[in-house]
Order: C-alpha cells, then structure tokens, then sequence
C-alpha cells in the first residue's frame, strides 16, 4: 500500500479507500475530539504572549501541512488545476496565517475571530464528518492530509473561542460581502475551467450538499447553500446571545 503514498483521489485505483464511519473513521474522529480538548485547556492556562505564540504555531502547521498538499501534487505529477486554494477551508488557512502573524489591531482580529468561528469551524467540522476522500487508504499522504489539516483549521478558532472571544453577528456581518464576492469570482472560475471549488459547480460525493442535489438537481441545490449556512449560523450566534442576554440579567 505504501506505493500509494503520492496517489490522490482521481488517480488511485478503486477498491482501497475506508468507509464513513467505519473503524478508521471513527479512529479519526476520536483523535479529533481528544486534541481539541487537550489543546483548549492548555491553552486557557497560558498568558497573552505564550497564547500568541501557540497561535502561531498552529497557524504554520496548517500552512506546512497545505504547502505538503502542492508538493505532492507536483512531485506526483498530478493537475495543480484541482487542487489551487480556493475551496473555504483552503482559503481559511491563508485567512489564519493573516490573523496569528500580520493582524495587529483588536479590531481587525474579533473581525477575523468571528469570520472563522462562522466558517472555519462549521466548514472543517463538516469535512471531518462527511469526508470526501473516501477512496483514500491511511497510506496515501492525502488521506492524512485532508484529516489533519481540517482538524486544526477546527481547532484554531476554537482556541480563539477558549481565550475570550465573543462570537456576535454584528461583528460577523462585516465580512460577508467580500465572502460573496470571493463566492462569485470562484463561481466564475469554476464555469471557466469545470472545476468545483466552494462545491458551486456540482455538490460531489459524501457531503450535505449532495442531498440537496439529489432532491433538486443542478444547478438547484445552491438554493440549499444560504439556506444550511443561515440555520447553522442561528444556532452559533442565537446561543452565545441568548447566554449573554441571560448572564447580563
């Protein structure tokens, strides 16, 4: 199997990937859970300085594990077509590398911190979940790649969350037009070169959004996008609010 370390998903032959939810899997997620706890507590034990350089740790193991994704690629000589960062999660990693080393201001920061609270972390939690990588053995770097890498792009806003940072929607808002905007370009991008970036050109296999494709066809399960995203957001800035509504009481 280790002859499969270098293959990706399009070019591995059928047959020895894992299941969702299978032991694998579920091994996956475990290993999830126990970092993103451990990871968290230590870090409410640390001062400013050391939480910020925690921040930036993370932040460079993100982008050495993304910058491992493009070696492969070339070095396997595979089409560098598929695999350019402009999926969310992949864009998130550039927008963490931003936030723990070039962000000076506060207010720029909770603007950042609620940005990926509201996309980094539901988008990687719901790759981890539903991973589309199933053809994908252990022995392939992009099956270990495409968990580690999501794990930590889950964990890094949840440490923002474990120091004090205050999810609000008000604050959120501000980056939703760019987010648009960088949505439209991708959309475009996709139609031009028939890729499927942001899943705006066809919902692929194993995720939420292939349900709705199912149910009402492309190019009609975009409907579906604002529709997941507006009841997942309810639930992740209805509570906080709610809490602090309580608390202030």
């Amino acid at each position: 199997m280790g002859k499969y370390f270098w293959e990706t998903s399009e070019s591995i032959p059928d047959g020895l990937g894992f299941s969702a939810y299978g032991p694998l899997h579920f091994a996956w997620i475990g290993a999830f859970i126990i970092s993103a706890v451990l990871l968290s507590l230590i870090y409410r034990r640390l001062d400013n300085r050391k939480r910020n350089l925690m921040l930036k740790i993370m932040a460079l193991l993100i982008f050495a594990d993304e910058l491992g994704k493009y070696f492969l690629v070339l070095y396997g000589h595979h089409s560098m077509l598929d695999y350019l960062p402009l999926h969310l999660c992949s864009i998130n990693i550039y927008v963490i590398l931003y936030h723990a080393w070039f962000a000076k201001s506060d207010r720029v920061k909770e603007i950042i911190g609620n940005f990926l609270y509201a996309l980094c972390m539901p988008a990687a939690l719901a790759a981890i979940l539903c991973p589309t990588w199933t053809r994908l053995p252990i022995t392939s770097f992009m099956h270990i790649h495409s968990f580690t890498v999501h794990i930590m792009l889950f964990i890094y806003p949840l440490l923002l969350l474990a120091g004090g940072l205050r999810p609000r929607f008000s604050v959120f808002r501000k980056a939703i037009l760019p987010l648009c905007g960088v949505a439209v370009l991708v959309f475009v991008f996709n139609k031009i070169f028939d890729t499927e970036y942001m899943f705006l050109n066809g919902a692929g296999t194993g995720n939420p959004l292939s349900f709705f494709e199912g149910l009402w066809g492309n190019p009609g399960y975009l409907a579906s996008i604002p529709l997941l995203f507006g009841a997942v957001w309810s639930i992740m800035f209805g509570i906080p609010a709610l809490w602090r509504r309580k608390v202030d009481k």
